[in-house]
């Protein structure tokens, strides 16, 4: 489900020590109807 206007991704490490991770994003242009559902978060 796309989001409508942007999105954000925040990884806090409280482990203490040194962590690795992958991230992988994927975007693209998405056509818009009367339909449509997004996720909207504040």
């Amino acid at each position: 489900m796309p989001y409508q206007h942007e999105a954000a991704v925040r990884l806090i490490n409280r482990y203490g020590q040194e962590v690795d991770f992958d991230l992988q994003v994927k975007v693209g242009d998405y056509s818009w109807t009367n339909d449509s559902m997004h996720f909207h978060a504040d």
